[in-house]
């Protein structure tokens, strides 16, 4: 397994995107203090899974985004790319069969960091799982920076011990064996909180069990509840639809009934209305009556006044001819036949009154049998 490429952007000083290409197995890169040999190794173990700044020359992750200077913006993005080349299938696992594995790992301003192997999108702890056993890691033997030996050469037994299973290509083992170990200890706690579950639960059987019985008893009641409310049901719409053609008959008696009530009605206004012409006619006439009785009166009036000064001068003129004799007995039977008109007249107008108090009374009893009609037809309404 050969390292073949390195890419960087954004990443510490490489503000600009950077790709080195790395053709041979021994490759040197120098330069003057600063330059940036120093963030090459920091990319390298950045992009294998290194998680802490400390161990970057860092105080933040933020600190590996490129900063800015005074001719260049500050970058958003962190990105370093490595391509191995994987022709001596040194890694394994589910990319063992890829002759090629570029990883790639970006950082964003707001903390978000991504992981990728050949364009997949993976985890941290794959990417670690990745270059187990290959001498190769973010924390391995195989990358060292300065003070990298002192720290090798003043190693405790157990750091030694790990540099050397790591050579060896055992720590994969060793990583492996914890991880069964872990999930041992956690299928053992599981296990146990399954015991007190089932414990639990078979304490909760017996109360279950009542609840069942007690569950089917009442699908039991319900079903015998429902199929009793729909016999009722049943019998109320049978009940309603006898009392429905019940009051269908009583509406159609009630619609015969109105429409003889109101052609009886329509004849008591027929006759109510021959009344009222019969009173207004006799109205009219007794009218006219009145009329003549008072030019009759008049007329009485004007023969008295006439009598009465034929009288005087027949006092004054008691000598006069045989003629004036005849003249005033002429005049008296005129004033006779004058009395016997009025008389005749009011005769007549007695007749008259008469027959107005009769047509009064058989307008008062149209009126009743129209009130009558009217009522019957109010309470058919409402029986209706």
């Amino acid at each position: 397994m050969r390292l073949t490429r390195l890419y960087l952007a954004g990443f510490k000083s490489f503000a600009s995107p950077t790709e080195i290409r790395l053709p041979a197995n021994t490759l040197a890169i120098v330069g003057p203090n600063g330059c940036g040999k120093s963030n090459l190794i920091d990319a390298l173990r950045w992009v294998m899974g290194e998680s802490s700044a400390r161990h970057l020359r860092g105080q933040a992750l933020d600190d590996l985004i490129f900063a800015g200077s005074g001719e260049r913006a500050a970058a958003s993005r962190a990105v370093v790319e490595l391509t191995l080349d994987n022709r001596e299938r040194r890694i394994h696992g589910p990319f063992a069969a890829y002759n090629e594995l570029t990883v790639r790992r970006s950082l964003d301003r707001d903390g978000q960091s991504r992981y990728e192997i050949n364009n997949t999108r993976v985890r941290r702890r794959d990417v670690v799982d990745l270059f187990l056993g290959t001498g190769v890691g973010a924390r391995s033997y195989s990358v060292i920076e300065q003070g990298q030996v002192n720290r090798i050469v003043d190693a405790k037994p157990d750091e030694l011990r790990g540099y050397l299973e790591e050579a060896a290509g055992i720590s994969v083992y060793r990583e492996r064996r914890r991880e069964t170990a872990n999930r041992i200890s956690h299928t053992e706690e599981n296990l146990s909180r399954l015991n007190d579950i089932a414990a639990e639960l078979e304490r909760q059987e017996a109360t279950l069990a009542r609840q069942a019985r007690a569950a089917r008893r009442y699908r039991e009641l319900a079903a015998v509840r429902r199929r009793r409310q729909v016999e009722a049901a049943a019998v109320a719409l049978i009940q309603a639809r006898d009392e429905r053609a019940r009051l269908d008959r009583i509406v159609a008696e009630t619609g015969q009934i109105e429409t003889t009530c109101q052609q009886r009605l329509a004849a008591a206004e027929a006759a109510q209305d021959e009344a009222e012409r019969a009173v207004q006619a006799a109205a009219d006439r007794l009218a006219e009556l009145s009329a003549e009785k008072y030019r009759l009166a008049n007329d009485l009036n004007a023969v008295t006044t006439r009598q009465a000064e034929l009288d005087a001068r027949l006092e004054g003129l008691e000598r006069q001819t045989h003629h004036d004799r005849e003249t005033a007995e002429r005049r008296e039977g005129e004033r006779r036949e004058a009395e016997t008109r009025r008389d005749r007249l009011i005769a007549e107008q007695r007749d008259t009154r008469a027959s107005l108090d009769e047509l009064a009374a058989a307008h008062e009893r149209a009126r009743d049998a129209r009130a009558n009609a009217e009522a019957e037809l109010d309470a058919l309404r409402r029986e209706a």
